[in-house]
């Protein structure tokens, strides 16, 4: 990384951070609510959260992987930040009955 710019190594380590998270999204969906199924099968408890959700919760990663790949990933966020904060051309029409 010696050999980088300053800003390729700016660009290199919020990519390796973007990687990193996006390595780490099943375990942060996954344990909490398998832990939760656990406990439930030990405790003999039902949580009605978990009934729901068990389905539902190997989409969650697939859902917030693109919003992460569009923050970490420059040029994506780039473009996203154009299209967030473009200002809309105001059109003014004239009539042609005015003086």
């Amino acid at each position: 990384m010696e050999n980088m710019s300053a800003v390729r190594q700016q660009l290199y380590k919020s990519f390796v951070m973007g990687l990193t998270v996006q390595c780490a999204l099943p375990y942060i969906f996954y344990i909490p609510i398998y832990t939760l199924y656990y406990y439930c099968l030990l405790t003999g408890k039902e949580v009605l959260f978990l009934e729901f959700f068990l389905t539902l919760v190997p989409a969650l990663p697939a859902m917030v992987d693109p919003l992460i790949s569009m923050y970490f990933v420059t040029p994506f966020r780039k473009k996203l930040m154009r299209w967030v904060t473009k200002e809309r051309e105001e059109t003014r029409t004239t009539n042609a009955f005015t003086k």
